[in-house]
C-alpha cells in the first residue's frame, strides 16, 4: 500500500473502506486511489497551517509541534497540547474548521479523472447503503452469512 494511502487510513477509516470498496467493485485501480490520496494531501488544509492563519501558532511553533509529533507518534493536535502550545478547545475549533474545508476521497477521484461525477455519486450511495446495512464488520463483496459460517468453523 502506498504511504499516502496508509497515512490517510489513520485519519479516516471510512475513506479507506470506500477506496477498498471501489477497488473490489472494479471501479478504480489501486493506483487511482493512491493518486487521489496524494491529491488530498496536497490540497487539504493541515492543522498547523490553520493554526498559523488564525495566529494561534507561529511557523516555528508548528516546527516544534511537528518534531514532538514525530518523536511521540501522536497526532498534531495531541502533540500541540502536550507541548503546551494549544489547548484542547483550540484544537477542537481547528479540527471543526478543517472538517468544513476538507475534500474527500470521492471528490479527489473525480478531480483526478478516475471517476465521473455520476459514477462517484452512484458508488458513494451504494457504499453508504451497504456500509449502513452490512453491520460494518463484514468484508465488502462477501455474502453476509459467509462471515458467520467462517467464524463458526474457526471456533
Amino acid at each position: 500500500m502506498d504511504s499516502s494511502r496508509e497515512a490517510w487510513r489513520i485519519y479516516s477509516d471510512k475513506a479507506a473502506a470506500f477506496g477498498d470498496y471501489l477497488i473490489d467493485k472494479g471501479c478504480v485501480e489501486a493506483q487511482d486511489i493512491d493518486r487521489a490520496y496524494a491529491y488530498l494531501q496536497s490540497i487539504n488544509p493541515r492543522l498547523g497551517d490553520l493554526a498559523v492563519e488564525k495566529d494561534l501558532l507561529s511557523p516555528s511553533n508548528v516546527d516544534t509541534v511537528l518534531d514532538h509529533q514525530a518523536s511521540s507518534g501522536t497526532l498534531f493536535g495531541e502533540a500541540a497540547v502536550q507541548a503546551g502550545l494549544l489547548d484542547s478547545n483550540q484544537i477542537d475549533d481547528l479540527v471543526n474548521e478543517q472538517n468544513h474545508l476538507v475534500l474527500h476521497l470521492g471528490h479527489a477521484l473525480f478531480a483526478t479523472g478516475s471517476l465521473s461525477a455520476e459514477q462517484m455519486i452512484n458508488e458513494l450511495v451504494k457504499f453508504e447503503l451497504h456500509h449502513q446495512g452490512g453491520g460494518g464488520s463484514e468484508t465488502f463483496g462477501e455474502k453476509p452469512d459467509q462471515s458467520k459460517d467462517d467464524e463458526q468453523r474457526a471456533a
